[in-house]
């Protein structure tokens, strides 16, 4: 324990239990409080002084919101600390596969997503970047800057990353976007806590949402449903999109919110594939490289599709199939 979070403790939370937290693939670092008043989340972002910005930027955005998030209990902007609100420990990744719980899941976090639709409009006040072709450049250059190396154990050419690059450009530019909707940027099950003792609306408790930008809306639903992490295979997922456009009043433009899911997925995928290789390379964070095979099955079935047909293929030809199965 550093010198800053003893003096926080000391100052605050005598005679305390602290329980250092799991990390992710942050460079922040979570700490468990308990003591008679209860248990609380210390979050220490140092590292990631930015972030720790962005997050008391955005709380001010959605505490207002019918939805859960973690309560800020003290900040200390000086040191970057925040005590919150402890969610506890169901988090959606550690249920997801209970069929007993699946559903109920992913039906929370829609309408969470629904709340969050309905209650933002975008406003400058606000303070937050919108998506455009910058952010998914930056976003899918990292598969040619680290998951192509890694194959190959080469550099790929100037004029391969150029026609990589040029091909995201010419398809994104096909598409209908609507960059107006508050999108967390990393919706999935390991940022998402069941609150089962909570009304319907409130039971998908959200976090790491420092991230947050305007963007399509496609993106969270997406981010959703197809994990990085784990194939979650449901039954109910077109059911639940529909009622998603339904409640947005987009269920005529279900097709085109299809396609921008498929390549919205698609961006995220490729940048997820280069990011596993780069944690591993500068954090030295071997434990996720095993998600490889999951990141390439959804990538694969986003560009399914016929549009997406000249990504397919440069992709194909970068990393043909025999070469994307990774073997530990």
């Amino acid at each position: 324990m550093n010198k800053i979070i003893n003096n926080f403790l000391k100052l605050n939370y005598q005679e305390s239990n602290l329980l250092k937290l799991k990390q992710d693939a942050s460079s922040r670092d979570y700490y468990r409080i308990e003591n008679s008043k209860g248990s609380f989340i210390l979050m220490d972002s140092k590292k990631e002084k930015k972030q720790f910005d962005n997050y008391l930027n955005i709380y001010n955005i959605l505490k207002n919101v019918k939805i859960s998030i973690p309560k800020i209990i003290e900040c200390d902007k000086k040191n970057h600390l925040i005590l919150m609100e402890d969610f506890g420990d169901q988090r959606f990744d550690k249920l997801i596969h209970d069929s007993k719980h699946s559903k109920k899941l992913m039906e929370i976090a829609i309408i969470s997503l629904i709340s969050i639709k309905k209650s933002i409009s975008k406003n400058k006040k606000f303070n937050l970047k919108t998506y455009s072709f910058k952010n998914l450049k930056k976003e899918v250059v990292e598969f040619i800057d680290w998951y192509y190396p890694f194959v190959w154990n080469k550099e790929i050419s100037l004029a391969d990353k150029n026609a990589f690059l040029e091909i995201w450009k010419e398809t994104y530019c096909k598409i209908n976007f609507d960059f107006s909707s508050f999108v967390h940027g990393d919706f999935f099950c390991n940022n998402l806590i069941y609150l089962p003792k909570r009304n319907i609306k409130h039971q998908c408790g959200i976090l790491d949402y420092q991230d947050a930008l305007w963007g399509d809306d496609s993106l969270d639903i997406v981010s959703l449903f197809e994990d990085s992490r784990r194939i979650i295979k449901s039954n109910f997922r077109n059911d639940l999109i529909n009622y998603y456009l339904k409640e947005t009043n987009q269920i005529n433009s279900k097709d085109n919110f299809k396609i921008k899911m498929n390549f919205l997925g698609a961006a995220r995928q490729t940048r997820i594939l280069g990011r596993w290789i780069k944690l591993l390379k500068i954090k030295k964070k071997k434990d996720y490289i095993k998600y490889i095979d999951f990141t390439w099955h959804w990538l694969e079935n986003n560009l399914k599709i016929d549009q997406f047909s000249d990504l397919r293929n440069i992709i194909n030809d970068l990393i043909p199939h025999n070469k994307r199965k990774y073997d530990n």
